[in-house]
């Protein structure tokens, strides 16, 4: 219900694991634990941190916009933050717009190369309209 308040797309699970020999179990209770279920817990932890990771992505990718390169070279509005993480982007492409970015000034393109922050696609296809006069040349 907080992620919804929040201005998520969805509802937020959290799960919580933890290791019963800290919290006061005996500890030939803890030699008595399989390697099987060591594996189960940490399966469960991964996969509660992999449903954190992409509600937060979901999450980023609703509320941030921005324009940058694509990897052909074309001007193109993302959802989510410029980055990856472990190689997996936290970004999804919107729009591309039919303006390549070696055709842009040298200051529009250093701007793109760590990407231009917008508020709404509108305003994002306002400012590639701007430059699309000048990319001609």
């Amino acid at each position: 219900t907080l992620a919804r308040a929040a201005g998520s797309i969805d509802n937020a699970t959290v799960m919580l694991a933890r290791d019963a020999t800290e919290h006061g179990a005996p500890a030939d209770e803890f030699a008595r634990t399989t390697p099987r279920s060591r594996s189960f817990t940490f399966g469960i932890v991964a996969a509660a941190s992999a449903l954190l990771l992409s509600v937060s992505l979901m999450w980023t990718a609703d509320t941030r916009l921005y324009l940058s390169a694509d990897p052909s070279g074309k001007v193109t509005l993302y959802s989510g933050s410029p980055a990856t993480i472990l190689g997996v982007p936290l970004h999804i492409a919107r729009t591309t717009y039919g303006i390549s970015v070696r055709h842009l000034s040298k200051v529009v393109r250093n701007e793109l190369t760590d990407g231009i922050m917008v508020a709404t696609p509108a305003a994002a296809a306002a400012l590639v309209s701007q430059w699309q006069p000048k990319a001609r040349r």
